[in-house]
Parts: structure tokens; sequence; C-alpha cells
């Protein structure tokens, strides 16, 4: 059933006109079937045709704002929706009027994947610098003329505190290496440089540290929020596990999150040297004999990898929602699925969202 219907349709107030186009945006059109009409709650749907969306339990579009290339949109621990742009996060009361906005210090580059707002109040975020390195060496950036004075762009976690002070700071730069890349997508940014980590997740684990997500390494890291050091890395070719149950490695994963039950969750989008499935994974971890072993996937199609872009959310302990961000073939946006069954609960097609969730 096609979906185009706007039951509220809320403009943003003069604040933020400079993101607003001065002709009208439709509302998305979409395609959705619900399997169980039992459902409860919203999903919170950042298109990338620049809409941001809120679908209810039966796919009815309920509002939807014209933003510029929205790519996270959630709602915070206090009831007031997170979005972002290309330039910085916005909060927004009920009415969608932007109340605060949030940015890393110059002179970084926010970061639109990520913003988490912790329970003491603090933000944790991504942000980006460019980083002079010495690339001439290196045969996979020849296309980019890639010479000692290249320029990359590396990734920057930061934590502020409420007053947007940093009181945590960790760069790529200090601890990684740049052939730790174990994906060569080709990107080139408009600024001229190559991009190198590709960061698009962080969250606080279960003890208080980080999980990062480093697309173009392939790789879930956690980092001590106390020093800084660098406690483990799985995936890709600094890969400290042994996977059990998972003899196909994940490539350009997203959304590395540490789950109710303990286990560590993400999405695969399995476009790289060894194409599969685009899979939801989730893992049982041992940290002290570094053991990852596969408890739970789900693969919708084991002929469709995900380009860019996905997530991997549990959001009850039965059910379980899986972004695919940009897929290779049938332009599927989500699928909610339960659980234990695998049995499809929700499906919608025909628009692509960075990042769903409910």
């Amino acid at each position: 059933m096609k979906r185009a219907y706007c039951f509220l349709y809320f403009l943003i107030s003069a604040a933020c006109a400079y993101s607003q186009t001065s002709s009208f945006i439709p509302p998305p059109t979409y395609e959705v079937t619900v399997y169980d009409t039992t459902l409860r709650g919203y999903y919170f749907v950042p298109i990338t045709i620049k809409t941001t969306s809120i679908l209810d339990n039966y796919g009815d579009l309920v509002c939807y704002v014209p933003k510029r290339v929205p790519m996270n949109f959630s709602l915070a621990p206090d009831g007031k929706f997170i979005y972002s742009d290309l330039r910085q996060f916005y909060l927004m009361d009920s009415a969608f009027r932007i109340t605060d906005t949030i940015a890393c210090p110059a002179p970084y580059k926010t970061d639109p994947r990520e913003l988490q707002i912790l329970p003491n109040g603090h933000f944790l975020m991504l942000a980006t610098e460019l980083v002079t390195m010495k690339l001439g060496g290196y045969c996979c950036w020849r296309n980019f003329h890639a010479t000692d004075t290249s320029k990359v762009t590396g990734g920057i976690v930061l934590e502020l505190d409420r007053n947007k002070n940093v009181v945590f700071e960790w760069h790529a730069k200090d601890h990684f290496a740049f052939d730790d890349v174990d994906t060569f997508y080709g990107y080139k940014a408009a600024d001229g440089s190559v991009d190198w980590t590709h960061f698009n997740s962080a969250g606080v684990d279960s003890d208080g540290n980080i999980l990062l997500s480093s697309r173009n390494f392939n790789e879930v890291t956690k980092i001590n929020r106390k020093d800084g050091s660098v406690m483990w890395r799985m995936g890709g070719k600094k890969n400290e596990f042994r996977f059990v149950n998972c003899p196909v490695p994940f490539y350009g994963q997203h959304d590395a999150r540490r789950i109710d039950n303990g286990h560590v969750t993400l999405f695969d989008g399995g476009n790289a040297r060894n194409p599969h499935g685009a899979r939801a994974l989730e893992f049982e971890i041992d940290e002290v004999k570094k053991i990852a072993k596969l408890k739970w996937s789900y693969t919708y199609d084991s002929t469709m990898h995900s380009v860019g872009k996905g997530g991997n959310v549990q959001f009850t302990a039965k059910n379980v929602l899986v972004n695919y961000g940009t897929v290779s073939k049938i332009g599927l946006c989500y699928v909610v699925i339960n659980k234990k069954s695998k049995k499809k609960l929700m499906e919608v097609k025909g628009v692509a969202s960075y990042r769903t969730v409910h």
C-alpha cells in the first residue's frame, strides 16, 4: 500500500529558515506493509530526500518536516526531538521549535551521525578533522594522486558537559595507523581530503567506556573513557577476537551497541571484498578471552548488501528494527521482525533512511 499522508505538517520557525527551501516539499511517498497491528510506538525516519518523518504503528505518516540532508532524528530522554544536518545538532520541543543547538568546538567539524545525551546530561558526539599523512606509498590511494602531504579526514570522539565544555576528547590519529583501513570505499570529500576512519556510531558501554564503530576499518573498538586507551578491537585488519558461529566477517558495519542482555549488536552492510547479504548481528562478547560468539542474526535477502547507512535496534525484548540504509536492490528502508521467529511485523520500502529508530 502506498502512503503519502500528512496528518500534521510542521514547518520549523523562521529561526531555522536557512534549512528550508522556498518551494513546497511534498511528503515522502513510500510503501508499507503491516503484518501485525498490535505493534505500538512511533518510528523516527530521517529520509535522505530532505525530510524528517514520524510513522505510527500502522505506517501512517504522523508528521514530516522538510530539513536539509537529515541524518539523525530521534527522541531525547527528556522528550525533546533531536535531529542533525551537515552542520550541527538541534534539540526541538513538541512543536518542532528549536530550543538548543549542539556543535563541536572549532576547528573541528561536527559529524552528524551521532549524538547521545547521557544520563548526567553530557553529550557524546562524533567530530572530524583534517590530518596530514604520508600516503604516497599506499597503492590504493594513487587514484587520488596521494603524496607525503595528503589530507585525510580523521575521526574524533567528544564528550561535552551540560555547558558544552569538552570533558573527553579522543582522536583516531593518536591511536590508529593509516593502513588500518580494511576496505577502500574510494570516497573523496568536497574539500579534497580522502575518507580515512569514517566513524558512524559511538555509545557508552555498560561499564561506562565507549563502543566506537569505524566503517572503513570494518571494526568496532572499545575505548577507555578515563584515559583514552584502546581496550580492544573487533573486526577488520587489527581484529583481536576469535569469532564463533560467524564464518563471514562483517563489512561496512553501523550502529554498534551494547544491549540489555549484555550482547553487542550491529548492522553488517556486507559490502566489501566478500559481498554478502546485509545482516543484523548480535554477539556474545567475552572481553577477557576475546571471543565473539554470534548468538542471533537476520538476513532479509542473501543477495542484497548495503553500500552505506543502516541500523539494528532491539526496541523491546521481542522485536527488532533493521534499517537497511542504501541497499543494492529492492529499495528496502526498514523491517520490524519478531526476534525469536524472525517473522516480519512491518516492512517499509521506497525511501532510504540513515538510521531509523523506534
